[in-house]
């Protein structure tokens, strides 16, 4: 027997509010599993957005009210944007070792992604802080432009680990 069309639209959204209610607890607990591969030299930040269409979106009200005005409609009624982002490490040939990937519903400025993804950031940076390395690597700002940040050689070494999947 397969779930009727309604539990399948409630389940995600009863799940969602238990998983955000305790999203920072959650968020650290698989930040503490992330291990930083051993040949990692380079971590690049990025941060962007897909349009998705919302179904409460109210297309065709916006497409309604910009004909009324007498303008031509045009663009994405309907549709806002998805942050996503992504924490890579890249090894000195500059092959990906590894990558975490976080996305967010529409929300003001990306305010809630921008603040895992730099606590991811800063989660991989202190992995190398306290290897013993003498010049840390600096923290850049999340402005939603990619940036990269080179990691200081060091000799420790890691065990294998992979981050959980959500």
């Amino acid at each position: 027997m397969s779930p009727s069309k309604s539990t399948l639209d409630r389940l995600p959204k009863e799940l969602a509010e238990r998983v955000n209610d305790d999203r920072a607890s959650f968020e650290a607990e698989l930040r503490d599993a992330m291990i930083v591969p051993e040949h990692a030299t380079t971590v690049m930040v990025s941060l962007d957005g897909v349009l998705a269409p919302m179904n409460d979106g109210g297309a065709v009200e916006k497409k309604a009210k910009t004909a009324a005005r007498g303008q031509i409609t045009k663009g994405p009624a309907g549709y806002r944007e998805v942050g996503c982002a992504t924490l890579s490490f890249y090894d000195q040939d500059g092959d990906c070792l590894a990558a975490v990937r976080m996305a967010r519903m529409p929300e003001p400025h990306k305010a809630s992604l921008k603040k895992s993804l730099l606590a991811e950031l800063k989660c991989a940076l202190d992995q190398r802080r306290t290897c013993g390395s003498s010049k840390p690597p600096t923290v850049p700002s999340i402005t939603g432009r990619s940036c990269t940040t080179k990691f200081p050689m060091e000799s420790r070494s890691w065990t294998s680990s992979t981050r959980p999947s959500i």
